[in-house]
């Protein structure tokens, strides 16, 4: 039995023993009926009551009763009037719960008495029994234990989000469930509630206001990601997730897994729950050249000053494929990192295209497994390769890049061009070539010739270490004799060369300086290695080198070769000084690279008068012997070489003080005819000056 039951039998026994004294058996006028308790915006309440009947006008007032206890002391206030039929009670109950009966008094002619009570009832005082971030249980007492006939026995639940603004119904409970849970979206704001009651009467009974403030700290659901592919049409990864089960998700951010510095990196934003697809366009990363890993987070619309954000979905990663064809044994080799990370991955089915026909599933393979090897049925066609991972339950599927192994006849390079032949120390050439790093190469070769199209042999060979650029050497290259053309091979893992480059050359100076030291004259060949990428030779700068220190003297257009010019006045007697050609790479390069080549150095000596007879005869009375006279100052090398006019050596000597008599090395005696000399010579500042030209042997 609770208080308030216990609470009327007592005010019953009391009024009866009351009635019984004054010989009086029922009341004359008895007790209204309480319908309503309200509790007032500003905390008062108002009671509603029915007034009861006084045939004999014997009613005086009406005391109502109060206390903010159900067992009291309770506290009489009297209203005037039978009609009377409400009351407002300044006693504030928004924040505890206040308990009224009321009487009537009456005198019927024996003096003033008072009524039987009403019904004791009392305000519904609601309280958060438990509260999260964007819910709330709310419990409440019911105004009368047991309910009146006349209820309405419905509670409707209004709230509000705000301070101001009008409150919406969002709920009813019937009597005796006095309890309700609520969930809610606010970011930060103040939730008030009220419960209503009704009265056939007419009236309602209100509840005090529960208010509190309500802060959504919260981030949604993390998504799941359903799969991440490689796309087979774009090339590109493909993500696909299912949508956050927090009916707050206001979008997803999707983020990159940056590999190079071990970092998450937000990649794109999209907005709305139910969008949950994503396909990266950034060219950096590229599913062709690794596994590309990504995971996805759930925010909501809570912006001030930042969502919440969920955690990021377990990361997935695509299958990257790599291919190693064995063009010896005419199989290929299949190697890729597995998917990431689905629970119930079952396996893998490598899938083989043929002649760009439509792929088909070759074999399907365990989940643990990561590696095969293909046979190709034939060595002369295109096979390319795919892995698809799939579920147990075959509903996700993900598939890998595509790798292509070229036919053994057709291991032709996507790129494969000279950055750079240039002279090195001006004694040796340096190679260095851009090249494609997913053909099945073994080594690569430098071939050297004197021809432009034929005579090729092989002067470098290196192994292929999968980088993109590769240097070669040519250490035995004269470079102050002759340009030369180069070529280079590519040699297959079964030690065969299955491509060989267009041929290029190397830029090849030549000089010459006129008797007086004072006018000098340059030629030189244009460089071809750039040709074959759409830019070619953009100008030519032409640097002088003097006492070791290198200076621009003319910038010159690709279509100029030559270029004649007086010496500086500060080059003085006995100096050495040289010159060099530096070609310059144009624009529009495909691979957006730009370069430059150097020539040998032409060099000489300001001081240098070398004369060469044309003719001279060893049985004759003078010029006996043929030979240049010099003046070179101090000499520290000395070559002479003559030719025959079918380019065979008849003479050659490293004396500057001997001559050519006529007589071959072999002996025997030169014939009549036309020769050809050629003559190096150097000084001890290391001036070096060629000269070759004809002459005569007269018999």
């Amino acid at each position: 039995m609770n208080k308030l039951h216990l609470f009327k039998i007592v005010k019953f026994v009391i009024f009866t023993v009351v009635i019984l004294w004054g010989q009086t058996l029922f009341s004359a006028v008895n007790a209204p009926e309480i319908r309503c308790i309200s509790v007032n915006a500003n905390g008062f309440v108002t009671v509603t009551w029915i007034p009861p009947s006084d045939p004999s006008n014997e009613f005086v007032e009406y005391a109502l009763f109060s206390a903010n206890s159900i067992t009291g002391p309770y506290t009489s206030t009297p209203i005037l009037g039978i009609g009377t039929s409400t009351f407002t009670d300044v006693t504030l109950a928004n924040s505890s719960v206040q308990y009224y009966f009321i009487q009537s008094v009456y005198n019927d002619g024996s003096g003033l008495q008072n009524s039987n009570s009403s019904d004791t009832g009392q305000t519904m005082l609601p309280i958060f029994s438990a509260v999260t971030d964007s819910t709330c249980s709310i419990t409440w007492n019911a105004i009368f234990t047991p309910n009146i006939p006349s209820s309405t026995g419905v509670y409707t639940i209004f709230r509000r989000i705000g301070t101001v603004g009008p409150y919406t119904s969002i709920a009813t409970t019937n009597y005796g469930n006095e309890t309700f849970n609520d969930s809610f979206k606010v970011c930060t704001d103040s939730i008030y509630y009220r419960i209503d009651i009704g009265d056939q009467l007419g009236c309602v009974s209100s509840s005090a206001i529960l208010e509190d403030l309500f802060e959504d700290n919260t981030a949604p659901a993390p998504p799941v990601i359903d799969s991440i592919t490689v796309n087979p049409v774009t090339k590109q990864v493909d993500l696909v997730w299912k949508p956050s089960t927090s009916p707050d998700t206001d979008g997803y951010l999707v983020i990159y897994y940056d590999k190079a510095t071990a970092q998450y990196l937000p990649q794109s934003t999209i907005y709305g729950r139910f969008n949950t697809t994503y396909t990266e366009t950034s060219p950096v990363i590229d599913p062709e050249l690794d596994n590309q890993q990504f995971t996805v987070a759930a925010f909501d619309s809570c912006a001030n000053p930042n969502p919440n954000t969920s955690a990021g979905a377990p990361d997935h990663r695509t299958i990257y494929l790599k291919i190693t064809p064995n063009n010896c044994e005419n199989t290929v080799t299949l190697d890729w990192t597995p998917y990431l990370a689905w629970l119930d991955l079952e396996g893998y089915e490598i899938l083989v295209s043929v002649n760009n026909n439509p792929y088909q599933v070759a074999i399907t393979l365990a989940d643990t497994d990561s590696t095969y090897t293909h046979s190709k049925t034939s060595s002369l066609d295109v096979y390319c390769y795919k892995i698809r991972a799939f579920n147990t339950a075959k509903t996700r599927t993900s598939t890998s890049n595509e790798k292509c192994a070229l036919s053994n006849s057709l291991i032709i390079p996507k790129k494969q061009y000279f950055k750079q032949i240039t002279v090195e120390d001006n004694n040796s050439l340096h190679i260095i070539s851009l090249t494609d790093t997913t053909l099945p190469v073994e080594k690569y070769a430098l071939m050297r010739s004197l021809e432009p199209i034929y005579n090729f042999y092989e002067v470098d060979r290196i192994s292929f270490k999968k980088q993109e650029i590769i240097e070669l050497y040519d250490y035995e290259a004269n470079v102050n004799e002759t340009p030369y053309f180069y070529r280079i091979g590519i040699i297959d893992t079964c030690g065969l060369i299955t491509y060989v480059s267009n041929p290029v050359s190397s830029m090849f100076l030549e000089g010459s300086m006129d008797d007086d030291s004072l006018n000098v004259k340059l030629n030189w060949n244009t460089y071809t290695g750039w040709d074959t990428v759409n830019s070619g030779v953009a100008n030519f700068n032409i640097y002088q080198v003097l006492d070791g220190n290198r200076t621009l003297l003319k910038t010159v257009p690709k279509s100029v070769t030559d270029y004649k010019f007086t010496i500086s006045s500060n080059i003085k007697d006995g100096a050495n000084f040289c010159y060099e050609i530096e070609a310059r790479e144009d624009s529009g390069n495909v691979f957006n690279q730009a370069d430059s080549v150097l020539s040998n150095r032409v060099c000489f000596t300001r001081n240098l008068n070398v004369f060469v007879p044309n003719a001279f005869r060893p049985n004759g009375t003078e010029n006996l012997v043929f030979k240049p006279v010099i003046s070179f100052g101090n000499l520290s090398t000395y070559q002479m070489i003559i030719y025959d006019r079918w380019g065979q050596s008849v003479y050659e000597t490293n004396n500057v003080e001997k001559g050519w008599d006529g007589v071959s090395t072999n002996g025997k005696t030169a014939p009549f005819g036309p020769y050809v000399y050629w003559i190096k010579i150097s000084n001890f500042s290391g001036s070096t000056f060629t000269k070759k030209g004809t002459f005569v042997l007269l018999r």
